[in-house]
């Protein structure tokens, strides 16, 4: 595979905003017209924004995150997240005669 450039024109960017937003718009207008104040109207619209928001951030205005946020911490390198089992939770969550209650499913 070729390598893609990292960063692309600030007006390839522009152009690629201009025609998401302006689509995702015409997509709206058209659901409220073929739709009116409906719960399918209510539902695209919310799905209609999600898309056009997570399409914008990733082509748009991609997000970088540092480099420090990629680092590998010392825990890590020592072998991983600590653990907290369900024994030792219980076992913490237990005051005085207060237990945490079976959620075991019994069937009869």
């Amino acid at each position: 595979m070729a390598d893609q450039p990292r960063h692309r024109s600030a007006w390839i960017r522009w152009l690629t905003g201009t025609a998401l937003t302006v689509t995702f718009a015409v997509a709206v207008v058209w659901g409220a017209r073929a739709y009116g104040r409906s719960i399918v109207f209510a539902f695209g619209v919310n799905w209609v924004l999600m898309m056009w928001a997570i399409m914008f951030a990733s082509t748009v205005v991609p997000l970088r995150l540092p480099a420090r946020y990629y680092a590998t911490r010392r825990f890590e390198k020592a072998g991983g997240y600590p653990v907290l089992s369900m024994r030792q939770l219980r076992a913490r969550l237990n005051v005085g005669s207060q237990r945490l209650p079976n959620t075991r499913v019994q069937w009869e």
